[in-house]
């Protein structure tokens, strides 16, 4: 049980890490196009 909860808290983790990076990075694409 431990196991799944800890795969589960990586996996959030993980998607939450890369929705930033997303975000982030179409952030600063759009700020260096307007520049």
């Amino acid at each position: 049980m431990a196991w799944l909860c800890n795969k589960y808290v990586i996996d959030l983790i993980i998607f939450t890490s890369l929705s930033v990076t997303q975000h982030f990075g179409r952030t600063t694409f759009k700020h260096i196009v307007n520049e």
